[in-house]
């Protein structure tokens, strides 16, 4: 599926409708330790067995290494990617505990999604762009809008 766990269950169901899935099969679900939504859920609610089992696990830093703090205090990173509401927080409490809030805030934030781009805003941000749809290749195209030379 293109996009987020909404997509994925969309996508799922439309294969069942479709006859290419059979509701008696079994799904396992490769997710990270912290759900955004109960996918295995709300696919059971519509009679599928789904096994989750956590594939990864983030683990935020308390602040960021000091080449990172320098190279934004040196101007040399030009935009930050967000792909999730808890990267972006972890991100922003990194950069509040390394005196760089002000120098990483900044820069233009390439976020994943509105959600995602609501933590980096409420954190005094101002420049964000958010991906047309949720996924890299969306990200990868608003880092592009960001970096683009503004004509005057």
């Amino acid at each position: 599926a293109k996009g987020d766990a909404a997509a994925l269950r969309d996508l799922v169901l439309a294969q069942v409708k479709a006859g290419k899935l059979k509701k008696a099969a079994t799904l396992l679900y490769l997710a990270g330790a912290d759900l955004s939504r109960d996918l295995a859920g709300e696919l059971g609610a519509k009679g599928l067995t789904v096994v989750t089992h956590t594939a990864y696990r983030m683990a935020p830093v308390a602040s960021l290494p000091g080449e990172i703090g320098d190279a934004f205090m040196a101007n040399r990173i030009t935009a930050v990617l967000h792909y999730s509401r808890r990267s972006a927080q972890a991100f922003v409490d990194a950069v509040r505990a390394g005196g760089l809030e002000i120098s990483a805030l900044a820069l233009p934030q390439c976020c994943i999604s509105a959600s995602v781009a609501s933590v980096l805003h409420d954190a005094g941000a101002t420049q964000m762009v958010v991906a047309a749809q949720p996924d890299e290749t969306a990200l990868l195209d608003a880092l592009g809008r960001a970096l683009r030379p503004t004509s005057t």
